[in-house]
Parts: structure tokens; sequence; C-alpha cells
């Protein structure tokens, strides 16, 4: 409907052009606040639509619409990372249709990486772990990721530094036994995310045992696992104890040697080392155990034959394995005889007796008790 009100104050007039230069043609209305419309040929005027997602825009505080006789414009304020999407468009009437088509990309910082991290080895010297990139880059790719980790229980955080955009982290610092949890946050050109932070995970202790199994896997997927391996213990080969330390054989009694040593190094941090004696007579081929789980560094060997020679070991043992072993004298070419003293006590080790040794050790006692008795003289 024509407003009856407004009217032309200037109507049209002729207008000539030279070709190649700009053509001006204007009216003049009544009011200002009113739309004109042209058209050329008697063709109805273009009309003009934008989209996004296939919505209509239209104006409002966030959207402006621009339209001029040669270009539009859509003028999108304060734009959201919600706003990326597909932008249309579209010109009509009475020929048809024709539409052009952009996309919008807001770019922003990536949303934190997603978790839970996920553990690919643990060992008494290593932790790997992976976890998700970001739901959301932000419109730029995720060019690294920087972590920080924090040892459980105490209150401070290191920095571990950045790692390649590979959403991947294998930490070498650690120590057995501990737990640690780390903070990681996605970084790309428009900025790093919020943190994630993962879940306690304890590097292998040692001395735990585990067991695993193995799997064929292919583009279809992985098969079934075979049985479980035999249970092997964690253990750090250089954790394994250190040697005792020199060794010295006395005869303090007829048929029995005394066996002494000096600590391993190892023994003051290690409530759990002991020592272990083994022997081998001259008329053997192979050494025996005498004495396991010693936490004294003396023991004394019943049973020593006149007219043989004997080669004693002591080894260190804790948890985690056995040290090499520290080699005696040979005994038996020159036999040491039983320290005097200006008392009259010697130092005598004596085991608790076995049913078998039962006479023996009778005979010993006797002996013993003579000895205490009587101050040998000097």
């Amino acid at each position: 409907m024509i407003d009856p009100g407004v009217h032309f104050i200037c109507g049209l007039s002729d207008v000539n052009a030279v070709i190649g230069e700009s053509a001006e043609i204007m009216c003049k209305l009544s009011r200002e606040d009113c739309e004109g419309a042209w058209f050329r040929d008697g063709q109805k005027p273009i009309k003009i639509h934008w989209y996004k997602e296939e919505d209509e825009l239209q104006d409002d505080t966030n959207i402006k619409i621009e339209r001029s006789s040669r270009q539009s414009r859509l003028l999108l304020i304060r734009c959201q990372r919600k706003d990326t999407g597909e932008i249309k468009i579209k010109l009509k009437n009475e020929d048809g249709v024709t539409e052009a088509i952009s996309q919008l990309i807001v770019l922003d910082k990536p949303t934190c990486p997603l978790g839970p991290a996920d553990v690919i080895e643990s060992s008494p010297v290593c932790i790997e772990f992976k976890w998700r990139p970001p739901k959301d880059d932000g419109g730029s790719p995720v060019s690294s990721y920087t972590l920080e980790r924090q040892q459980v229980g105490r209150n401070t955080w290191k920095k571990l530094g950045e790692v390649a955009g590979v959403p991947c982290y294998r930490d070498t610092d650690v120590e057995h036994g501990r737990k640690y949890c780390y903070r990681i946050r996605a970084v790309t050109a428009e900025g790093i995310s919020d943190l994630m932070e993962t879940d306690d995970m304890q590097a292998g202790t040692l001395g735990f045992e585990y067991e695993f199994r193995v799997a064929c896997v292919n583009l279809s997927g992985p098969g079934e696992s075979s049985n479980p391996s035999e249970f092997v213990c964690a253990r750090d080969p250089k954790n394994d104890p250190k040697s005792p330390g020199p060794v010295e054989l006395e005869e303090n009694v007829p048929g029995t040697v005394t066996i002494l040593w000096e600590p391993s190094l190892d023994e003051k941090r290690d409530d759990r080392l002991h020592y272990t004696v083994s022997k081998l007579d001259s008329t053997k081929n192979t050494w025996s155990t005498v004495a396991d789980r010693l936490f004294n560094h003396r023991f004394t060997v019943c049973n020593i034959m006149e007219g043989r020679e004997y080669h004693f070991r002591v080894y260190a043992k804790n948890d985690m394995g056995i040290s090499a072993p520290s080699e005696s004298p040979i005994w038996g070419r020159e036999k040491k005889r039983a320290q005097r003293s200006l008392s009259g006590i010697c130092s005598i080790s004596v085991r608790p007796p076995s049913p078998p040794l039962l006479p023996f050790y009778n005979a010993l006692f006797e002996a013993v008790c003579s000895l205490l008795t009587h101050p040998v003289k000097a």
C-alpha cells in the first residue's frame, strides 16, 4: 500500500550517460521516513536475504544488515565460537533465485584436552601415558601441549615444558613407588587452553610382580589374548645389593670353622638385607648353601674334616636380588688355632642343634663349659 500522504517533490527526468561513466537518477519524496523501490524496465527490485545454517537472519542487537543499490553487507557484532558455520546470501526476483555460500570461522583458544589419561607404561624408571585432543581446537590446529607435574603429597608443581602436538608423554624422571599427577594444556595460534588434570599415576614399584598377555592386532581389531606369562618381579639390576666386605676364617673349636665378614655397604639403608653362606668341599664339585637369612656378620660351619680343603662364599641378598660373592681364603692348607685370652674366655658361635648332630653338639657344649671353667694358661 502507498501512503497517500507521501508524494514526489521532484520527479524523474531523462538522463544521458556516456559509456564507461556513471549515471545518476534522483528524485525527492515529501517524507524522509519512507523507503522507495527502483524498477528497471518495469521489473521488480531484487530481494536480498541472509541465512546462517538455513536460518534467515534479521536485524537485532548483534546482527546488522546493510543494503544499497549495488551491494549488501552483513555485520555480526561480538562474534562467539558458536557463530561458526555456513553463511548464505540469497537473491530473488521474478526471474529466479541465485545464492552464494561462505564459511564463517570464529577463532578462539582451544578447549581443554580430554581425559582420562591412559597409562601405556609404568616402570620403576618411567611413566608413559596418553590423552585425547580437545573437543574444539578453536579453529586452529593444536601445535603443542604444555605439561606440569606434581608429586603426590607435595604442594608444588614442576614445569615439564612442551611436547609436540601428539597427545602422549613419556616421563623418565620418576622414582619407583612414587605417585605423580599431571596438568596438561593445549596450545594453538590463538592461545592456551584451560588445564586438564590427570588422576594419580604410580611409577612401577620395585618388587611388585607382573604378568603379561599378548594379542595380535590387524585392521579388524585385536584378537584373543594369549595365556598369561609367568609372574616376573619388577626391579632395576643396578639395585642388586653390593657384596659383603672381606671374609676371614677362624677355628675356635676343632671340626668347626667360624666365618666372619664385613657388612655390605647397602646394609644401613636396607633393613631387609641378609646374608647367605655357601661351601665347597675339595672332594665335591658343587657348592652347597650352609646358611641363609643371616642378619649378623659371622657363622660357624660344623663337620669340617681334616685333610680336606674348603672354600667359602658370602652373598648379600635383598628383595631385589643377590650380590656377587665375597670369597674366603682356602681353609685346610694352614689351620688357624683358636685365639686365646688371658681371661680364659673364648668366643664361640653355636647354632641350635639338629637331631642328627645332637651327639656332636653335646660334646661341643662340654668342651665350651670346660674352657669357661678352667682358664687357659698363657
